[in-house]
């Protein structure tokens, strides 16, 4: 296997954005000039800064390690929902299975379970890719679910039951494994989204919350996080008044736009589907393919980028330094996010070293 180690200019990280500086005998920062492949010169150029990011990229991805956390409504309405992921969970695992997963269970019950993870059959309180019998158990976790006493579970509380997750670092989750979120709740975050059950809404209910937590607790997590809802989706008043018309002991249950869980998806790039389906087979694929897409080697670009003469690069390709290793490199670049993967079936791994210029900041003084 080949192996390609380019010029690295940042700490050994994923994915690293940074400026690259030196400094003169008197302090001030200077931007430092290295020759290009094509003979020219990076550097200092009037009105532009020269910025750079490191891309680590394996070849294969059964390499790449994923957390998945489900985040399960265990209140009295959610029997039909639970019988719908169970059916499909081997659709799901199906399509995450060149991935090196792991996944592990939750509820939004923040009173009873307050973020606990629970145990498979086997005392693990995760499933991972080796296990044949991962279906099954995963099955069996989410029957003891929808079967537990449902008295005093009706506050939902998906997000606060993240941050939980998170905050006591739980087996489950490894340090250098790509992060999802799953929610399936046919209510929102509070379940109205006030905390009208008696239990105010707090700073760990919001969806920017988890994005704090994970940069705190899981750096390394944050480029590569992903949320995704199975909700009531805003506007979708079919769905609320189905979910509505079901009863838990001939009682009606309320249901309600998951918006809260909709912002988090948004905020991380994942994310929305219908808690109303009948077959969540197509929606769990979508996640799947998320999932997938977040092992490539992603930038958060700074700006739109520029050539040293100011002219902009659409071509993702041409934002990596060395043109040697362009042609072993799938790339793609939406809006300011560049995606890379290797495209060599006999390149085993490869760092990137990624150089574009942005225009400066205008001066106020």
């Amino acid at each position: 296997m080949k192996i390609y180690k380019l010029l690295l200019i940042c700490f050994s990280f994923l994915i690293i954005a940074c400026a690259e500086v030196d400094f003169d005998s008197g302090g001030g920062p200077q931007l430092t000039c290295v020759n290009c492949n094509d003979g020219s010169e990076l550097g200092f150029i009037d009105g532009l800064s020269l910025i750079r990011h490191t891309v680590k990229l394996t070849q294969t991805q059964t390499k790449v390690k994923s957390d998945i956390l489900f985040v399960i409504d265990n209140s009295g309405s959610m029997s039909t929902e639970h019988k719908n992921l169970t059916a499909r969970f081997s659709t799901f695992i199906s399509s995450i299975k060149d991935l090196n997963w792991r996944v592990c269970i939750t509820t939004t019950d923040f009173l009873n379970d307050d973020g606990k993870l629970y145990h498979f059959s086997d005392g693990n309180t995760w499933l991972d890719a080796g296990d044949n019998q991962a279906n099954e158990k995963f099955l069996e976790v989410i029957q003891t679910i929808s079967n537990q006493d449902k008295n005093g579970r009706g506050d939902e509380r998906g997000i606060y039951s993240i941050n939980r997750v998170l905050e006591r670092k739980q087996s489950c989750l490894r340090d250098d494994a790509t992060l999802t979120t799953i929610v399936l709740s046919d209510e929102n975050e509070g379940s109205d989204g006030t905390g009208s059950k008696g239990n105010p809404m707090v700073e760990k209910d919001e969806p920017e919350s988890i994005i704090n937590n994970i940069k705190s607790n899981y750096p390394q997590k944050l480029a590569k996080y992903s949320h995704h809802s199975l909700v009531i989706k805003s506007g979708d008043e079919n769905c609320k008044k189905e979910q509505a018309s079901q009863t838990f002991n001939n009682n009606k249950v309320p249901a309600y736009y998951g918006t809260f869980y909709e912002e988090l998806s948004q905020l991380s790039g994942g994310t929305v589907g219908t808690v109303c389906s009948n077959d969540y087979g197509a929606q769990l694929k979508i996640i799947g393919a998320v999932i997938r897409a977040n092992t490539i080697g992603k930038v958060q670009l700074l700006c739109s980028p520029l050539t040293k003469n100011k002219e902009p690069i659409t071509n993702a390709s041409h934002l990596i330094y060395n043109a040697e290793i362009r042609p072993i490199i799938k790339s793609l670049m939406v809006s300011n996010e560049a995606s890379f993967q290797i495209s060599d079936p006999n390149t085993d791994y490869a760092e990137l070293d990624i150089v574009y210029y942005c225009l400066d900041e205008p001066s106020t003084e």
